[in-house]
Parts: C-alpha cells; sequence; structure tokens
C-alpha cells in the first residue's frame, strides 16, 4: 500500500512539474493569418519622495492586523486576533494575571510545584470536564501539549527536538522514546 502511495505522490510531482514547464516554456506563435498591427508606445515616469517627519505625541497610533482566523485550533494558530475567543472556548492549566503580566494564576491547575524549574508538577481542579462531559486528566494535559509540539506550527515551535528524540536514551540502548513517553512508561511500570 505505501509502495503504490508513493508511486501516484512522484506521478503527480511528475506532472505538476511538466505542466509548470510546458506552461513557462511555451510562448506565443504567430498566427498564419494576415493581420495588421499597431504599436503604441506609452511611458510614463512618477516620482516621489517621503519625509519623515517628528512624531507627533499627542496623536496615539494603533497598528494591528485584521484577518479572520485560519482556524480554531490553538496548536496551529495563534495569532493575537483569535485569542479572545481562545480564551472564551478554551481553558489552560495557567494563564497570566489580567492585572500583572509577570504573574501566573491557576485556571485548570489547581496549583504547582517545581523544584529545578525543569521539572513541573500540576495538581489538575477536580470535576474540570471537556464539552462533550470526558474529564480533563494528565493524560489529555500531556497529549495536548505533545500534539502542539508534534504540529510543529508557531505555538510550538521552540526548540523542542529534545522533547521529542531522547539521544541519552538512543545511546544507550538503540531505541529513542520521547522523554514525555519514555518518563509515563517509567512512572507506570517502574522500570529504570
Amino acid at each position: 500500500m505505501k509502495v503504490i502511495t508513493v508511486v501516484i505522490i512522484v506521478i503527480l510531482v511528475i506532472a505538476i512539474v511538466g505542466g509548470v514547464l510546458i506552461i513557462t516554456s511555451s510562448h506565443h506563435q504567430p498566427s498564419t493569418f494576415p493581420s495588421s498591427t499597431s504599436s503604441f508606445t506609452n511611458t510614463t515616469t512618477v516620482s516621489s519622495v517621503s519625509v519623515l517627519q517628528p512624531s507627533n505625541k499627542s496623536v496615539l497610533v494603533d497598528v494591528a492586523q485584521t484577518a479572520a482566523p485560519s482556524g480554531l485550533d490553538p496548536a496551529t494558530d495563534f495569532l493575537d486576533q483569535v485569542e479572545p475567543l481562545y480564551y472564551a472556548v478554551y481553558q489552560e492549566l495557567v494563564e497570566p494575571n489580567g492585572s500583572n503580566y509577570l504573574q501566573v494564576v491557576p485556571v485548570i491547575a489547581q496549583n504547582w510545584t517545581t523544584t529545578n524549574y525543569e521539572n513541573w508538577t500540576f495538581y489538575l481542579r477536580t470535576y474540570v470536564t471537556f464539552s462533550d462531559g470526558n474529564q480533563v486528566n494528565a493524560s489529555s494535559v500531556w497529549f495536548s501539549l505533545y500534539r502542539t509540539i508534534l504540529m510543529g506550527q508557531p505555538p510550538g515551535v521552540a526548540d523542542y527536538i529534545c522533547l521529542l528524540f531522547n539521544s541519552t536514551q538512543y545511546g544507550q540502548t538503540g531505541y529513542a522514546l520521547p522523554w514525555g513517553v519514555a518518563n509515563a512508561i517509567q512512572q507506570v511500570t517502574g522500570l529504570p
């Protein structure tokens, strides 16, 4: 099945590239019918000079981008104009305090702890559910974070390769599970 899919993809790529080459290399062939031609030359020259003026401190200029959201998936869309909608539809573990953005306040997380600022433990509020009634739990939170990283879109595009590929484990065992998966398996099985 994979071979058929690859063959179909290769054929489509060749067809697309061939079509583009034919379109770009074709040129107009003169017609064999007698015709009269007229030629007009029109030249317009425009020059303009812009000079920056000193700023007017009494005027507030608000520059904003207005565009429809490309989707409603927080793993793939992060534009400012979508944030109010996300806040109305989705809940986060924590969020910035509205009056002090240097402070973080709990939302789904009841509280959290860290000892080294690398490993964080979030304690979830009880009875938090999705719109379909399923309970929010550690697995669903982990899946959401992991999916964001795997999607490779702006919200998760930082250098997270170390989370996805465990080079230490690969060097020792010859296989590599993502750090989160390896840790989850260790926690469940008790294996080193």
